[in-house]
């Protein structure tokens, strides 16, 4: 048998998940079995009793389905490894969950050394640490999906990236937004210190902060302690750290002793003054295929003068291998320092995390919250649940027939330009249609906004997939008669934010038993609690010949209530349903006789669709302040 690789693996539990949260087909969680009959077995009887006895089931969303990762928590004192190209990144420690709920990816350990700062913050830019680690942040646990967190595992979402749109989100989904936006294949992400070579003598550490005396364009002159021997300085860099012109470096090609002049390669963007202060270390050439990428050497902090770490200035473009030579050589019986670079992959570090950190995790986690706007079983109990595929909405209901869960529609937004001037703030209104020029799809607009003259949003529902980017939108509206009106304003898209569809329109959850208004003939009923006339779990036993076992109670008055029957077989003169008002049913080992006064089926049909899933537990008796939290874990 094939061994799946790692991307394999989490590409198929990515599809997966999007197919549990699909409009095309739904998939329901569901809790079934009050007589504790039913089984786990994979055989089409014990898959019948559990279909019979379904109580409630409710549709997945967006929020109840998510790709994890193990759960990697900093600890002062830990090894981690680098993110290495050269390695596989399943048998690596290279990311670690903070105390903040973050997600950091290491991109240089120090050549080994053990963690003693935890990463933090959420910037783009790289976290340099002690003992040589480099950190990146990835994002934040989003708080839709903090039930997911345990001990073993954290949870992470896919979030698309637009072109041309730098914010696209409005709450943490932002910061992974931003990661994944500026995140670029083929830059040096970061540059590790192999071999640290020999002391460089000429290092002015930043903390004697000496300081610039006076400044040119080209020259600086240095501190009264700086050495007095020519040259000495050369090719070493010069760092302003502090003061005007804080954060320019410039390599130096020429030093005068007796003067403290250093002479630079090129011209000062700010010329430094003697509020500058600065340090003098070792200069990092970078060559490779690639453009752009420069740096800065990190020397001890102790009293030796050992390059630590490289710091990077600019991460470059391009780079499929890089080189670096450390200024100034080390004569030819010295020790070099040994650089490596490590250059992001494909699409950058960061780009993609669900394959950047191996999701191939799958967890489905859904609650049931009392009784569910009157669609869940309270009082009674149930024994099993299970994942359903593609249900169908049952007999009597609208769309009955119909997979339930599609019978919605998505909201997306569109990101347009003005054709031609200034976007008009009445470009469309609400209940207007949009048309698109070479995708030819149509969208109901259910509001418009105009951002500025050259930008507005709309949203739209009913489109099925994107617009193309640059394409012409038409405005238009139906006149009646099958006719429409086109309006003389046009616009072009610039982004179809589709990925962030919002599913509307859609019921969540559903009731799966037979709900019965009937009258008790004698007029006795407990009002308070009517199971104590006819309990849980007793049978009954309609004039009609149909069957099942009564599962709960609801809305109990007088001597009339809401009685919901389940494991319902049907008589043979009964009607689709199987219960039908006017008739009688015989309840319990008393025989209570019960008029039925209107019936009303399942929600769902109950052998519709496929059976994904089933599990057995223990008993579980429900309440009004109850919340039934199920999770389910699938492992590629």
């Amino acid at each position: 048998m094939t061994e799946l690789s790692s991307n394999l693996k989490v590409f198929l539990t990515r599809e997966l998940e999007r197919q549990f949260t699909s409009l095309d087909n739904s998939v329901m969680m569901f809790i079934s079995n009050v007589d504790n009959s039913g089984s786990s077995s994979e055989s089409l009887d014990n898959e019948i009793v559990t279909r019979r006895q379904i109580q409630t089931a409710k549709l997945l969303s967006d929020n109840s389905v998510a790709l994890l990762i193990p759960r990697v928590n900093w600890e002062n004192g830990e090894i981690y490894q680098k993110l290495d190209s050269s390695l596989e990144r399943k048998n690596l420690n290279f990311y670690v969950y903070n105390s903040e709920g973050n997600v950091y990816v290491c991109l240089d350990n120090g050549g080994g050394n053990r963690s003693i700062d935890e990463p933090t913050g959420t910037s783009t830019d790289l976290i340099y640490l002690q003992n040589g680690y480099v950190w990146k942040f990835l994002f934040k646990v989003p708080t839709t999906l903090i039930d997911f967190v345990d001990t073993n595992w954290i949870p992470l979402r896919e979030i698309p990236v637009y072109e041309g749109k730098p914010v696209a989100y409005s709450d943490e989904e932002q910061l992974q937004y931003a990661v994944q936006y500026t995140s670029q294949g083929g830059q040096i992400e970061s540059i590790s210190v192999i071999d640290a070579g020999d002391e460089y003598l000429g290092v002015v550490k930043s903390s004697l902060e000496f300081t610039i005396q006076t400044a040119t364009a080209t020259t600086a002159t240095l501190d009264g302690r700086s050495s007095n021997v020519d040259d000495y300085y050369n090719n070493y860099s010069i760092r302003i750290f502090d003061g005007t012109g804080s954060g320019q470096i410039r390599k130096i090609t020429d030093y005068v002793g007796s003067t403290k002049v250093a002479t630079i390669s090129s011209p000062w963007t700010v010329t430094p003054n003697n509020t500058s202060k600065f340090e003098i270390i070792p200069t990092i050439e970078i060559s490779g295929d690639g453009t752009g990428a420069s740096a800065y050497s990190k020397v001890s902090v102790f009293e030796d003068r050992f390059i630590t770490g490289v710091i990077m200035i600019e991460k470059g473009s391009n780079y499929s291998y890089a080189t670096f030579k450390v200024l100034p050589e080390p004569p030819s019986t010295g020790n070099p320092t040994v650089l490596s670079a490590n250059i992001s992959p494909t699409d950058g570090v960061g780009r993609n995390p669900l394959f950047d950190l191996i999701a191939k995790r799958l967890s489905v986690l859904i609650r049931i919250e009392g009784n569910e706007d009157g669609r869940a079983i309270l009082g009674n109990e149930y024994s099993q649940y299970g994942l359903w595929l593609s249900p169908k909405i049952g007999t009597g209901y609208n769309n009955s027939g119909q997979i339930a869960g599609t019978d919605g529609y998505l909201k997306t937004t569109i990101d347009i330009a003005p054709s031609t001037g200034a976007l008009p703030s009445n470009w469309a209104t609400t209940n207007d249609y949009v048309f698109g020029s070479s995708s030819y799809n149509t969208g109901k607009v259910s509001n418009f906004q105009k951002i500025n003259d050259s930008l507005g949003q709309l949203e739209l529902e009913g489109l099925n997939s994107p617009f193309k980017k640059n394409e012409t939108l038409y405005v238009f509206t139906p006149s009646g008669g099958g006719t429409y009106e086109f309006y003389d304003r046009t616009a072009t898209v610039i982004n179809t934010l589709f990925e962030d569809s919002i599913r509307s329109g859609v019921q969540g959850t559903y009731r799966c038993t037979h709900r019965l208004r009937v009258h008790r003939s004698d007029d006795v009923f407990n009002d308070s609690a009517p199971q104590q006339d006819i309990p849980f779990d007793s049978a009954v036993t309609g004039s009609c010949g149909s069957i099942g076992i009564v599962a709960g109670f609801q809305n109990t008055s007088g001597n009339n209530t809401d009685i919901f029957i389940t494991n319902v077989v049907r008589g043979a003169t009964s009607d689709a349903i199987g219960f039908t008002g006017g008739e009688t049913l015989i309840a319990g080992s008393d025989g209570i006789v019960l008029d039925v006064i209107e019936a009303y089926g399942p929600e769902l049909n109950l052998f519709s669709g496929t059976i994904l899933y089933i599990s057995s537990v223990d008993e579980v008796t429900r309440n009004a302040e109850q919340i039934d939290l199920f999770k389910i874990n699938f492992d590629f």
